[in-house]
């Protein structure tokens, strides 16, 4: 018997109001039998049973109901449950993948905006949510609770990352969102430059697998080198960048983190090296799968000797080759506090290095 039908639903509740079972509910896809119900495991239903409890239930403190399509109306549900709750203790609300679209999204704001509201982190990824109104990004602006918002994959655009960002300008509680794999061009970094420009929570910004280009990266160096001294991560991985965008990037003072896995930096390292040398904050540095083969990895792997801060360089996707493999080894030397992270096939099973 699958969740959402009866039997399931019971054994759910029966869960729910178990004291050793009540502070976590997991509803994961595998609980279902049938191949053909792998992903409909808990429906509308379902999510309407819950939402019962969740108007009273003070222990619980997460809900994942993950890959079970309970739509907008589920969502809806859900939401109403938690809104009805002064007392809720739910921190941690995963509905990702569960079917829901825009009209979802915006149901979720009428909790959002519930000076009640205890939720902590809201994990919305591989939803489309394309249709959404600004309902949603709206309520967040004066949210008290939320410090991790997730959408990844959400189909949104620049229109959606406007909203967001106005709502950025007034948001005391965010620390972490994640719009990796949307649609967002440079006209999503110039709305998060100014959201950017006035916040001063937000510490982890995924934007990677986006359409930002140089402009769009250059636009977020502006603000985080004049304006912003609280975001610390952030990664703009397979977003087009070339060494113009990079390059202002790895002048912002505050970031400690910055991943740029998949662009496009190549003969540009040349540019970008005086400036990765020169910063003293910078721990973690993500150039993976930038065209970075052979006499280019030396070059970069020869300048960080002696560098103040880095603790971590990721090159994967880099062919080093022989003249990349020594040089490895003579950094690893020298800056022992160093930790280089390379593709393990970079080398042939005979000891050989691709060339």
């Amino acid at each position: 018997m699958a969740w959402g039908k009866k039997a399931g639903v019971d054994d759910l509740l029966q869960k729910l109001t178990n004291p050793k079972t009540a502070k976590s509910l997991y509803v994961m896809s595998t609980r279902s039998i049938s191949d053909s119900d792998f992903f409909k495991s808990l429906g509308v239903d379902g999510a309407t049973a819950i939402a019962e409890l969740l108007k009273t239930n003070q222990s619980l403190t997460t809900v994942s109901l993950s890959r079970n399509q309970i739509g907008d109306e589920g969502l809806e549900k859900l939401a109403m449950g938690l809104s009805e709750n002064a007392q809720s203790g739910v921190k941690v609300l995963n509905v990702t993948e569960v079917g829901i679209s825009g009209t979802g999204l915006d149901h979720l704001a009428m909790l959002v905006e519930k000076e009640s509201c205890s939720l902590s982190t809201i994990q919305l990824s591989f939803n489309a949510l394309e249709s959404a109104t600004s309902t949603f990004f709206d309520a967040l602006a004066k949210n008290k609770s939320v410090t991790k918002l997730q959408l990844k994959e959400c189909k949104l655009n620049d229109q959606h990352v406007a909203a967001l960002s106005a709502a950025l300008k007034q948001n005391t509680a965010l620390i972490e969102i994640d719009l990796a794999d949307n649609e967002l061009t440079q006209s999503s970094c110039a709305s998060l430059a100014e959201g950017l420009r006035e916040n001063k929570t937000l510490k982890i910004l995924r934007i990677n697998n986006n359409k930002s280009q140089d402009e769009g990266a250059v636009l977020l160096a502006d603000v985080l080198a004049t304006n912003n001294t609280t975001l610390t991560y952030l990664d703009m991985g397979n977003n087009g960048l070339t060494s113009v965008g990079m390059t202002p990037l790895l002048k912002a003072q505050s970031l400690t983190q910055l991943h740029l896995f998949n662009n496009k930096l190549g003969e540009g390292l040349s540019d970008l090296l005086p400036a990765l040398v020169a910063n003293s904050v910078i721990e973690t540095f993500g150039i993976g799968a930038n065209q970075l083969h052979e006499t280019l990895s030396v070059t970069m792997l020869d300048a960080l000797h002696s560098h103040p801060s880095l603790k971590t360089l990721e090159m994967g996707g880099n062919t080093l080759g022989k003249e990349g493999h020594e040089a490895l080894d003579k950094l690893k030397e020298a800056n022992r506090g160093l930790d280089v992270a390379v593709d393990k096939n970079a080398q042939n099973e005979d000891g050989s290095f691709q060339q």
